[in-house]
């Protein structure tokens, strides 16, 4: 598997994602809109330097997006019920991360076999780093990060929800 076509499914899960939960938990809609912008802004900034680390630029800037993007959306974009669906949501990507962490760090191997180099290696170059993880460990963790940051919107959005749907009884 290619570097774009792991982009490109990880693209398809943040538009179903942020599709999925754009009326209940609007924040995490535009944090995800704001992943994906800042990533191909990473790639630019990344790419005009050169191939070499445009990965790892393309990870920064989509958590870059996805926490100035997120941090944003809770305060203009509260969530509505049902908050239990968003607490569970918010369990299921704790949970989740490690694995999908471990499969990335598989894909991205099996993309970018390590001890790779010189101009033909493209964005697989590992920029003279340890070429015992280089920039993979970098992406791993921004890919970490980010998982921690979706989980706290959606607890930050259950909250929200709950908070709504008790106005909405008291009134």
């Amino acid at each position: 598997m290619m570097l774009t076509e792991i982009f490109g499914i990880w693209a398809a899960l943040c538009v179903a994602i942020g599709a999925g939960y754009r009326r209940t938990a609007p924040a995490i809609s535009l944090a995800i809109v704001g992943s994906l912008i800042g990533a191909v802004a990473g790639f630019l900034i990344g790419n005009a330097g050169g191939p070499a680390g445009v990965p790892a630029y393309t990870a920064v800037g989509a958590s870059a997006g996805l926490v100035a993007t997120g941090l944003i959306a809770v305060r203009v974009a509260p969530a509505h019920p049902p908050a239990s669906s968003l607490h569970r949501a918010a369990v299921a990507a704790l949970i989740a991360a490690p694995f999908a962490a471990g499969a990335l760090v598989l894909l991205l191997q099996s993309a970018c076999p390590l001890y790779l180099g010189g101009k033909k290696s493209g964005f697989c170059n590992f920029q003279d780093q340890d070429q015992l993880g280089g920039w993979v460990s970098g992406v791993v963790a921004a890919f970490l990060f980010d998982a921690l940051f979706v989980s706290i919107v959606f607890f930050v959005s259950s909250r929200q929800a709950e908070r709504e749907r008790t106005r909405a009884m008291v009134t």
